[in-house]
């Protein structure tokens, strides 16, 4: 029995050092999977900064044309009403004066 001590021990230590690495390398494959899972939020949050700047920046581009094309649509308006109101003083002056 005496000889199985030192086997056993010896078989005792060789488990206990693989164990131990097992357990470190499962310590570390857990931290580097949680450093991608971190990676792939920080990425993921980084898209989602970039599209809302997007998406603000395009609405205020989109209010600028808008009031460009309003201005023109007013500024067209306003200039038939103006050739509307000549031409009706020029049929109206006529008429006036024949009085």
């Amino acid at each position: 029995m005496d000889g199985c001590k030192p086997l056993l021990a010896g078989s005792f230590n060789t488990w206990a050092e693989a164990t131990t690495e097992a357990i470190s390398l499962r310590n570390r494959l857990k931290r580097f999977s949680l450093k991608m899972a971190n990676g792939q939020v920080a990425a993921a949050f980084e898209r989602w900064v970039e599209s809302t700047e997007e998406t603000v920046e395009m609405k205020v581009k989109m209010k600028r044309a808008l009031s460009k094309l309003m201005k023109w649509e007013m500024a067209g308006a306003f200039d038939r009403w103006a050739e509307m109101t000549q031409e009706a003083g020029a049929y109206t002056r006529p008429l006036l004066s024949s009085t």
